[in-house]
């Protein structure tokens, strides 16, 4: 099959997509999307918010496009049994992918014939991390966070968080895996781990978690089987990308 892109089986490739940059300049139109896509873009109050939607959605399409050889407007998606989109045609199996976006941003993670999962966010001062990290994190994540410097905090909460989220995207499991179940390293300055899952034993020899370098402001992560190697690139406009260094 002749592709734009190729995707080694032994590589993790994830894309920085700029969502303002291709919300107004985008290779495809609206109508590129499905109907449940464009049904959920209409639920969106802000313009700005539905527009960020659509380009990500539009973006996902293209490049899932590029690997497979044939427009992103002829893909057909499935929805797991706990919301995890896949690609339904048969013969895409093999191509595994993942989407996140915050803000103005978005990341899509790709690989060969396994499960990946990514998560981005954006570091806003506002959130509450002491009253999220008492209810959702684990007992040992707790007693890590309560030993970090208070300056240090902020960080170390997005990271714990995205760490989290690309874990549980990986596994397809979403909410229905309690995120008190799993402990992830906190500290942004340390290597991403998964250290223990009480309801999968042996998962942190089965998973890998990826720091993903990203634009100043974001803070991001993935998840996948090891030992593929990360590629890290940005998504500058259709079939056009520049290599970032990868964490």
């Amino acid at each position: 099959m002749n592709t734009d892109l190729p995707l080694p089986s032994g590589e993790l490739h994830v894309w920085f997509v700029d969502l303002n940059r291709l919300a107004g300049a985008h290779g495809m139109g609206e109508d590129a999307l499905s109907p449940d896509e464009q049904t959920r873009a209409d639920k969106f109050v802000h313009l700005r918010d539905r527009r960020r939607f659509v380009a990500a959605h539009l973006a996902l399409r293209e490049l899932l496009g590029c690997y497979l050889g044939r427009p992103g407007r002829e893909l057909a998606f499935a929805i797991g049994p706990r919301g995890k989109p896949s690609l339904a045609a048969p013969a895409d199996a093999w191509l595994r992918f993942n989407l996140s976006h915050s803000q103005d941003g978005a990341l899509i993670a790709c690989a060969r014939g396994c499960e990946v999962g990514v998560d981005l966010e954006w570091m806003r001062e506002s959130v509450d991390a002491d009253l999220i990290v008492a209810s959702t994190f684990s007992p040992d994540e707790q007693t890590e966070w309560a030993a970090l410097p208070k300056k240090a905090r902020n960080e170390a909460f997005f990271a714990g968080w995205v760490r989290k989220e690309a874990y549980v995207k990986a596994l397809g499991e979403g909410l229905g895996h309690p995120t008190q179940a799993y402990t992830v390293r906190l500290e942004s300055a340390s290597p991403p781990a998964l250290l223990k899952d009480a309801l999968q034993p042996g998962a942190e020899s089965r998973w890998r978690l990826h720091g993903i370098a990203v634009p100043e402001g974001f803070i991001a992560a993935a998840a996948a089987p090891p030992p593929l190697k990360l590629q890290v690139r940005t998504w500058v406009r259709p079939r056009v990308s520049v290599a970032l260094p990868a964490n």
